[in-house]
């Protein structure tokens, strides 16, 4: 049992479940009788989860209207994160709520993206750095739109090493779709999916979220996928050492039981040197976005396209919005040898 004193009081609860976006998993438990001073909390937590969840339909009924405007143009697109996963992986979706739509787009059709995007309200936030960079390098760019939300276009799933990696796993090769409000939106297949969840856990950002990791869980153990299968296509693109440590991480925060498949082989798993290397700038104690993009760098596969992307990452044009170059040098430099 549960004990909001242990918390600081249900005050505290709720406004945490609210920044986390677990207002739908708080009431849940409440419900079910999970809490040990639950009694009447439902009513505490009402105006909170009608809040969340308006939010939840405002941003669904956008991604519909992307998606569709991507689909009407022939633009090649996933819908991904946000409402995708609230309906593919929860029985009710209103236990995963979600405030930006994010779709993945291949490389050729990124600029035919942006341009839709933006003739649909949206507003780029930050330029990129130079020309080009986004269809050779970039991860994406981020619209703001004109109700307060974003629409995240993604190039690649993860920033530097992990994002390029998961390119290797020819993620458009497999879809699937999902059905919101009466339309039918395009989706990663099951085992790509649960691949692209596992990496989210461990690289998405510098502290994981609960939620986040909860999905990476749902993904994998959903009865389409083969788990020995996800092992197999985590290795065969250099994404292992990845996939362990989002099952350790899993296991340790979530309290989950052995599957018999994933935790043996996870507890077993020994990455190699250069595993370790790539996935330090990721991790809590070592995170350093410079340094993701230098092992970005340290993967491209020729020499003029590296000596783009540094000149592009390093020496941004002018008006770009980014930090003033003498720092962005040594925070380059920096990065190059480890430091």
């Amino acid at each position: 049992m549960l004990d909001a004193t242990t918390f600081g009081g249900w005050p505290e609860v709720i406004a945490s479940a609210w920044s986390a976006r677990l207002v739908g998993l708080l009431a849940r438990t409440i419900d079910d009788g999970y809490w040990v001073d639950g009694e009447g909390r439902s009513e505490e937590l009402a105006p909170s989860l009608r809040a969340r969840l308006t939010m939840d339909l405002v941003t669904e009924r956008r991604t519909i209207q992307i998606s569709e405007a991507l689909r009407d143009a022939g633009v090649r697109h996933v819908v991904f994160k946000g409402a995708a996963h609230a309906h593919l992986f929860e029985a009710d979706p209103g236990l995963r709520h979600f405030d930006d739509v994010d779709v993945v787009i291949p490389g050729a059709d990124l600029v035919r993206a942006y341009e839709i995007v933006t003739s649909l309200g949206g507003r780029r936030l930050y330029p990129e750095p130079r020309p080009g960079f986004d269809v050779r390098f970039g991860k994406g760019a981020t619209f703001a739109t004109p109700n307060h939300g974003a629409v995240d276009v993604h190039r690649m799933v993860a920033t530097g090493w992990a994002g390029a990696a998961l390119e290797r796993a020819e993620l458009f090769n497999d879809l699937s779709e999902v059905g919101i409000a009466g339309a039918t939106l395009p989706v990663f297949g099951p085992l790509r999916c649960a691949l692209v969840c596992a990496v989210r856990a461990v690289v998405g950002d510098q502290h994981v979220e609960a939620r986040v990791l909860r999905d990476a869980v749902l993904a994998w153990s959903r009865p389409e996928v083969d788990r020995g299968e996800l092992i197999g296509l985590a290795c065969d693109v250099g994404m292992g050492a990845v996939l362990a440590a989002a099952v350790e991480l899993a296991t340790t925060r979530l309290a989950l039981d052995d599957d018999g498949v994933l935790h043996p082989w996870a507890m077993q798993y020994r990455p190699t040197r250069s595993e370790l290397v790539n996935l330090a700038p990721y991790t809590a104690e070592h995170w350093s976005y410079p340094r993701q993009l230098a092992n970005q760098a340290r993967g491209i596969d020729s020499f003029g396209g590296t000596v783009r992307f540094l000149h592009a990452v390093v020496l941004p044009a002018k008006g770009s919005g980014r930090a003033p170059i003498r720092q962005r040098m040594r925070s380059g430099m920096r990065s190059l040898v480890g430091k």
